[in-house]
């Protein structure tokens, strides 16, 4: 079965058409725990909402530490089971009674508790009638008309509200209509829209980045200003402490791209970027030379980018790049031209899009990837003090290749939803030129601090380093950041 995006959609109507200018408006939190890039993880594959996954983005988006409740009250007179997501969706409901005790919560959880209670049902009552979404309603199920009660009729309404949203984890073997389901939607373009970074003509975007073929990737999703799938996957820049057991030595090394770009049509976009590449060797062993490993490599360049879509079967992102490299440390000068199609999805396939996106498999476990092909061709002016460029002193070299990324995550678990594990393997068989074949395993482990911008990781590498050719086969403890 085609594989579909999904927006939640409210089942049942029950409000007069008076009420939507009284309810409230979503507020920034709920708007973030039902974002569009939340939808793969609220919603089951048979479009019913999981509450279980709600709980963790409401407790994300609110700051509220589900592990920290205190033991879960009863609900209508009934035990709750004794798991994380039962107890947190008793407190929610329990803290719009005032009958119910708080037993040991703190002031700070008290004020989440409530704030979440009145936002998921203010919201839930907006749904009702909101027609910004394409909503499908449902005969026999109605909404409470919040705004029309007062004081313990209102707190009432909603406690029953929160219950019946949150029935599977409070009575698992009740049978209850859900008051949220999700419905398909038709699904988007795979490869981010240009229009991402702007209309033609519309100022300059600002880009950083780890690869400098990663400028080709829009920032947000069409509309919005949150992270795309393809941004994701983008390298990041990075500041890394290094230990490389080919050659027995520690270094920090550095790998930033830093672009400005312009909209110049619907699908078509101009870069100009400069990339820094450093390596700072230390090394214990007598008589070796710290400095004939070092690496200090500058490289201004520009990039074209174009995205397409063929027959609505094959998209992707087309991208031409040139630019000089200037190895400061060992004295040497390349200058390089590169074709690439990134972030290639085959549509019409059974299960959806091939690569190009995100995808669920067994366990609610994520696999995202991305696939890419080039050509380059290099001109070595001058060879320097680098042994790997020494055979190609005032010589040319040509290549062609592929890049693979699989990314692994758990983003319905809390905890685990910071994490991802990432492998990449890289390849260019030289087809011209006196260079042996360069290929590159890299694996790592992020932990993402801030949004999709700034992470922690701890890698391994194997292979050469496509900047320099140098061989390398490193453990890695990294800081990134890209925008």
């Amino acid at each position: 079965m085609r594989t579909r995006h999904v927006i939640p959609a409210l089942i049942g109507l029950g409000i007069g058409s008076t009420a939507l200018a009284q309810t409230p408006a979503p507020t920034d939190e709920i708007k973030a725990v039902f974002a569009k890039g939340n939808l793969a993880i609220l919603c089951s594959p048979a479009d019913a909402l999981r509450p279980g996954p709600l709980l963790g983005e409401l407790g994300s988006a609110y700051k509220l530490n589900l592990f920290a409740l205190p033991a879960a009250p009863q609900v209508a007179g009934v035990s709750v089971p004794d798991t994380v997501e039962a107890r947190a969706a008793a407190w929610i409901v329990s803290r719009q009674r005032s009958d119910v005790e708080d037993q040991g919560l703190t002031e700070t959880q008290r004020e989440a508790l409530e704030q979440v209670g009145t936002d998921l049902t203010d919201y839930v009552v907006w749904l009702a009638r909101s027609k910004k979404q394409p909503f499908s309603n449902a005969p026999g199920t109605s909404v409470p008309d919040l705004r029309s009660a007062t004081g313990d009729d209102r707190a009432r309404l909603r406690a029953d509200l929160l219950a019946q949203i949150f029935a599977p984890l409070l009575t698992p073997a009740a049978t209850t209509a859900p008051v949220l389901n999700c419905v398909p939607r038709p699904e988007p373009r795979p490869n981010p829209h240009p229009d991402d970074e702007g209309e033609p003509g519309q100022g300059l975007v600002f880009a950083v980045r780890g690869k400098s073929d990663d400028l080709a990737v829009p920032r947000n999703e069409p509309g919005t200003t949150k992270p795309g799938a393809a941004f994701k996957g983008a390298s990041a820049a990075s500041i890394a402490f290094t230990d490389n057991h080919q050659k027995g030595e520690t270094s920090v090394a550095i790998d930033a791209t830093v672009g400005v770009g312009h909209q110049i049509g619907r699908s078509d976009a101009l870069f100009a970027f400069v990339r820094y590449v450093q390596t700072t060797t230390e090394t214990d062993a007598a008589g070796d030379d710290d400095d004939k490993k070092d690496i200090r490599a500058l490289s201004p360049g520009v990039l074209y980018r174009h995205n397409f879509g063929l027959a609505g079967v094959l998209y992707g992102t087309l991208g031409a790049t040139a630019f000089p490299t200037f190895d400061f440390a060992q004295h040497a000068r390349t200058g390089r031209v590169r074709l690439f199609i990134d972030d290639i999805s085959v549509s019409g396939v059974s299960r959806g899009p091939l690569c190009g996106r995100s995808d669920r498999i067994a366990g609610g476990i994520e696999i995202a990837c991305r696939a890419g092909v080039f050509t380059e061709g290099a001109h070595v002016w001058r060879a320097g003090t680098s042994e790997d460029l020494a055979s190609l002193e005032d010589d040319e070299y040509l290549g062609v290749g592929g890049s693979l990324r699989l990314g692994l995550s758990l983003p319905e678990v809390s905890l685990l939803k910071p994490f991802s594990l990432v492998g990449e393997y890289r390849y260019m068989a030289i087809v011209s030129g006196r260079l042996s074949d360069p290929h590159r395993l890299s694996v790592a482990l992020n932990y993402k601090l801030v949004d999709e911008n700034l992470s922690f990781g701890i890698g391994y590498d194997e292979g050469s380093n496509f900047d320099t050719f140098q061989r390398e086969r490193i453990t890695k403890v990294t800081l990134g950041f890209k925008y």
